[in-house]
This record gives structure tokens, sequence and C-alpha cells, in this order.
């Protein structure tokens, strides 16, 4: 959010050369702050994501004696599912707030390159998919992320 002002949650509008693109739930975002807003043309492409933690490696970084961060991985997963009567292609972008370590079809991974510190990495996983009339489709990827410990 580069605007003055923060963002209540609420209903947004995306538009693409003035003609409605998507309408999601936007959260309310901090000025300067970074939200998410799925954004899709193919109306009738259902999308679901959902994340589970797998691993948590305790106190695996501690910067200062008082301060220790766990390494937590987690998986991703992107289900897709094509209620159009054509086949139709997708073209996705997912965020991921830490290390990309693993995707599923040839998942591309980005890297921020302005958020490479060990407590700050995030990027990216990208994929361009087919799918055809009526099918379903389920893209994975797996990531690390720093966490302070408890």
């Amino acid at each position: 959010n580069a605007t003055d002002t923060p963002w209540t949650t609420g209903p947004c509008l995306a538009l693409s050369e003035e003609r409605p693109l998507s309408e999601d739930l936007l959260h309310y975002t901090p000025k300067g702050g970074r939200s998410e807003l799925p954004v899709t043309t193919a109306i009738n492409i259902a999308h679901e994501k959902s994340e589970r933690e797998t691993d948590r490696k305790l106190k695996a970084y501690s910067p200062r004696h008082d301060i220790s961060y766990d390494l937590v991985t987690l998986e991703g997963k992107l289900q897709l599912r094509n209620f159009e009567r054509r086949e139709t292609r997708i073209v996705i972008t997912n965020p991921v707030p830490g290390k990309t370590i693993e995707t599923s079809d040839g998942g591309a991974i980005s890297v921020d390159p302005d958020k490479l510190k060990l407590l700050e990495r995030c990027g990216s996983v990208g994929w361009t998919v087919t799918l055809k009339a009526g099918e379903e489709k389920t893209l994975r990827y797996t990531y690390e992320r720093y966490v302070p410990s408890h």
C-alpha cells in the first residue's frame, strides 16, 4: 500500500483498461504494508489455498543469547477446478513469506531481491497450467521461514 492512508477491509474491484477483472475481499492493509488480492479473469475457475506446518527446528537461529528463532517448514497447496466448458490456460503467481525450497508441476521460484536477509526472505512461485473442462489440479510448494521461539 503505497498510498497515504491504510486500506480498510472491504470488497475490492480490480480493473484492467477500465473493464472489470475481478472482485474479492481486500483485508486491512496499513500504509506501507502488503496484502494479497486474488485476481482471476477466469470466473469459472474455483481455487482454494491452504498451508500446513510440516517441520519445526526449535531455536535454529540465535542472533543473541536472549533471542531465538525456530526454522519452520510449511507445505502449501493450491487446488484448482475448471468449471468452464472449454480448456482454460491459467497463470498463477503465489506470494511466499519465506524461502521456497520445492514446487510441483514445474513451478518457477522467484526471490524478492530487496528481501534477502535471513528473517525477511520472501518471494513467489509461479505456474502456467492448462485445465481441461471439468479438470481439477493441485499445485504444491514447500518453503521455510524463521519465526520467534516461544
